[in-house]
């Protein structure tokens, strides 16, 4: 018989805990509040995003096992665009994400990573700051409502919602805005929400948890992936993302210009469809200037996995991982808390 002690595994309230110090640790290390100070104008405004950062993690508890570099990039691109995430407002909000590999050709999850989604309200907040641009404004379409529009030599739209009874279903979608006395606008039909509906990996992975559940004939996986799907973006806020792919689709039309708030519309519109490479953004680097994707999947990639949205009795996050009743984070040292390896090596900076 060995007389060899056994290693303890950690309780799941310890493990809660320590990734809590962690992600703690992350939005509290030395240069970030520095950097974020720069990027949002005044040191009060930083302290606010690492705030609301450790709320959306306390709401989202998969965000504290997310990599070190995914939260300082999530945190910097959010201070460039001046966005808040997972806020009241739904200017824009940060996803875990599993990325999966293979491991002896099994795909499993090899990390955690934060990305940014970027709202609706978020976009038109965007736009409403390009000069030039007197008013920017999109709508679902309902098929009950009053609805027409002529992209040819009459060029108009209209759009009159029906104010009593059942709208239907979404049929469309527009997005219009008035640009130097001039009016432009784009609509979408609802195969055209579809298609892009049906690109998102939310949306997608949600879809088939569900078909394979019910292939299984599993009662609890079908009522668990029916749960799932109901709660993703695509579902639970159809008319807001119909809304936003319609103003993604007239940004592609409208000059921007080379002034700083036509450039965090274009980069929020990228970021949304997951354009930019944010792995090259640093605490020394302009997060607007992040370049383009220039790797595409392998053809057997396995898609991310998305690990959960917000919880509505989430509450933000302590030093123990217990939730605080007070609303505020409490900071923690890097005696108390030391980083995570980074996945990236040093490519952050301190």
């Amino acid at each position: 018989m060995s007389n060899r002690p056994t290693l303890a595994r950690p309780s799941k309230k310890d493990a809660e805990a320590e990734a809590t110090r962690n992600f703690l640790s992350i939005i509290n290390q030395a240069g970030v509040k520095t950097r974020l100070a720069q990027l949002l104008s005044t040191p009060e405004a930083a302290d606010r995003l690492i705030r609301l950062m450790a709320v959306a993690a306390g709401r989202t508890p998969k965000l504290r096992l997310c990599t070190r570099d995914s939260v300082l990039q999530a945190m910097l691109l959010l201070a460039a665009l001046d966005l808040d995430p997972n806020g009241p407002l739904g200017q824009a909000y940060l996803i875990p994400y599993a990325r999966r590999g293979k491991v002896d050709g099994v795909w499993v999850d090899v990390a955690v990573e934060c990305q940014v989604q970027i709202g609706y309200r978020g976009l038109l907040e965007l736009a409403s700051k390009v000069p030039g641009w007197q008013s920017i404004s999109a709508e679902a379409v309902y098929e009950h409502d009053d609805f027409d529009f002529d992209n040819g030599s009459a060029n108009f739209l209209r759009h009159r919602k029906k104010m009593t009874g059942d709208r239907g279903v979404i049929i469309g979608a527009y997005a219009i805005v008035h640009v130097n006395g001039g009016t432009t606008f784009r609509v979408l039909t609802r195969s055209e929400l579809d298609s892009i509906r049906d690109q998102s990996e939310t949306y997608t992975s949600a879809v088939r948890a569900l078909e394979k559940a019910q292939k299984d004939k599993s009662a609890k996986d079908i009522k668990t992936a029916e749960k799932d799907l109901a709660a993703t973006p695509w579902v639970k806020w159809e008319d807001e993302m119909a809304a936003k792919s319609a103003i993604k689709r007239l940004l592609k039309v409208l000059p921007l210009g080379r002034h700083k708030e036509s450039q965090r519309v274009a980069v929020a519109a990228a970021v949304d469809d997951r354009l930019l490479d944010l792995s090259a953004v640093t605490l020394q680097s302009d997060p607007l200037e992040a370049p383009l994707q220039t790797e595409l999947a392998a053809p057997d990639e396995d898609p991310m996995e998305h690990l959960g949205a917000d919880d509505p009795e989430g509450a933000p996050l302590t030093d123990d991982g217990t939730d605080n009743p007070e609303g505020a984070p409490v900071p923690v040292t890097a005696t108390q808390a030391p980083s995570p390896r980074r996945s990236r090596g040093e490519d952050l900076g301190a």
